[in-house]
C-alpha cells in the first residue's frame, strides 16, 4: 500500500445485511468497553509473566485517552469520553480487593 494511502476498513460480509449494510450488533467505529477491558486484562498478563506482579499493574494502572485523541473529529473524541469510565469502572468491579 502506498504511504499515505487511506487506511479503510471493511467489514466480512457475515457482519451485515443489505443495502445500505446493517450492522448485525457489530459497532464498526470503535471498540466495546469489554474488549478495551480484555485487551487491558491480556496486556497485564503479559506483563506478569515477564515477573510484574500483577497487583502492583492493576493498583497503579491509569486509563486515559489515546494520544490522538486531540485530533479526531469531535464526534469520535466524545465517543472515547464516553468509554472511558466504562472501561475503568468494569477494570473496578473485576479486581475490587
Amino acid at each position: 500500500m502506498p504511504e499515505g494511502s487511506p487506511q479503510v476498513f471493511r467489514p466480512p460480509a457475515s457482519a451485515t445485511h443489505g443495502n445500505p449494510p446493517e450492522r448485525l450488533g457489530y459497532n464498526f467505529d470503535g471498540c466495546a468497553p469489554e474488549t478495551l477491558v480484555a485487551h487491558f486484562e491480556k496486556m497485564a498478563d503479559h506483563l506478569a509473566s515477564k515477573g510484574v506482579e500483577k497487583q502492583m499493574i492493576l493498583e497503579q494502572a491509569i486509563v486515559t485517552p489515546s494520544c490522538g485523541t486531540g485530533s479526531m473529529e469531535v464526534a469520535d473524541a466524545e465517543k472515547v469520553f464516553q468509554t472511558l469510565p466504562l472501561v475503568s469502572q468494569a477494570l473496578r468491579a473485576r479486581h475490587r480487593s
